[in-house]
């Protein structure tokens, strides 16, 4: 699925500190312009509240049945999201836009949010638009690194699925098979950080991460993979060097929010520092098929699903536009049959983060390719 480069591009930019202020700009002569942001705190209270509990010890306690479990509570805390993010003259513009790729480098405070799902008129954005956010600055924006291995090269992908879990298997993927594991070098048991970064000295065309990731107290942005002998950490990254692929997916819970910190370094950071381009990752904890099917069997097979599109969209020609279209799909189901298998609690979380390898700091590029 390759990417049209004549369709517009347009950025929004959150201010970096609280979230009081957004910008939007284009890549061709539309209007542009900057919002002031008001009654944030309070649409962010309520969508915070709505997400599933990542430390519940409980199904109860997953808050399963909230909000985004509700077809009209869901689309009625977007709206009222969409009403303070998206500045009115942008809504305006959207409509005639054709397909566009809107490009998100967010404020800490809406790093969860789910844009694509925000109502723009009667439709969502995602469902005119190729929603993405933006690669935080990063030294090679200065320094560019040596070329790596092209994404769709023949050279083997590595997986590396839950490995802590020493066969108990507690994220209920007993008997998955990913699509792109065919060529793929796996380990599923005692997989430490050192031994990851051993793997990936060999030309790797992209690297799949399935597990659990951890936030630092306080520090929602600072995040790490949990692996056997130590968690993997944007400091173990950059401290073995090690050797990235160009394409990253990291399917565990909130493994996507390294803009929530004003000083971005969480792992999906570390790894465009270290050679990624793109990391596919998630906004907030994410809910397993055992969990999911003790709240309500219909809910059973969405966590899979997710962690098979991720897959389909990492090997994808455009990961982004594939990831979108997968979630596209998954809003028409919501829409026909509101179930908790089809709500947008797990496949609303999936999200694409980039940084063109090409990107430099004062260079003259579009709108689409800038550091924001």
């Amino acid at each position: 699925m390759a990417r049209n480069d004549d369709r517009p591009v347009v950025q929004l930019i959150g201010d970096g500190i609280a979230g009081r202020w957004l910008s939007w700009r284009w890549s061709d002569s539309r209007e542009f312009g900057v919002h002031r942001v008001e009654g944030l705190d309070e649409a962010l209270a309520a969508f915070h509240a709505a997400l599933p509990r990542g430390d519940a010890g409980q199904v109860a306690d997953l808050r399963l049945d909230g909000p985004l479990a509700r077809e009209k509570d869901e689309l009625k805390l977007m709206t009222r999201l969409a009403e303070c993010l998206l500045p009115k003259a942008l809504r305006g513009q959207l409509p005639d836009a054709g397909r566009v790729d809107v490009r998100i480098m967010p404020s800490p405070a809406t790093a969860r949010i789910p844009w694509g799902l925000l109502p723009v008129g009667d439709k969502r954005l995602i469902e005119s638009s190729d929603v993405s956010w933006i690669g935080p600055i990063l030294p090679r924006d200065v320094a560019p690194l040596p070329e790596t291995a092209p994404a769709g090269a023949s050279y083997q992908a590595l997986y590396v699925i839950d490995p802590l879990s020493h066969g108990a298997n507690p994220l209920g993927l007993q008997g998955l098979t990913f699509p792109g594991m065919t060529t793929a070098a796996v380990r599923t048991r005692r997989f430490t950080p050192e031994q990851l970064a051993e793997e990936l000295e060999q030309d790797r065309s992209r690297l799949f991460l399935l597990g659990h990731v951890q936030q630092r107290a306080h520090h929602d942005g600072e995040t790490s993979f949990a692996m056997t002998g130590g968690n993997l950490g944007a400091a173990t990254v950059l401290r073995e060097k090690m050797h990235v692929p160009p394409r990253v997916a990291i399917v565990a819970c909130g493994s996507g929010v390294d803009l929530a910190d004003p000083e971005p370094l969480g792992l999906a950071t570390a790894f465009l520092i270290q050679g990624a381009d793109t990391v596919l990752g998630t906004l907030w904890p994410l809910p397993t098929d055992t969990g999911l099917a003790q709240a309500n069997p219909s809910g059973e097979g969405a966590f899979e699903e997710l962690a098979v599109a991720i897959d389909e969209a990492l090997m994808a020609e455009d990961p982004v536009a594939t990831l979108c279209e997968y979630q596209r799909e998954r809003l028409k189901a919501w829409r026909k049959e509101p179930t908790l298998r089809n709500s947008p609690l797990v496949w609303g979380a999936a999200m694409a983060m980039t940084a063109p390898r090409e990107r430099h700091l004062g260079s003259q590029q579009p709108a689409g390719d800038g550091a924001g």
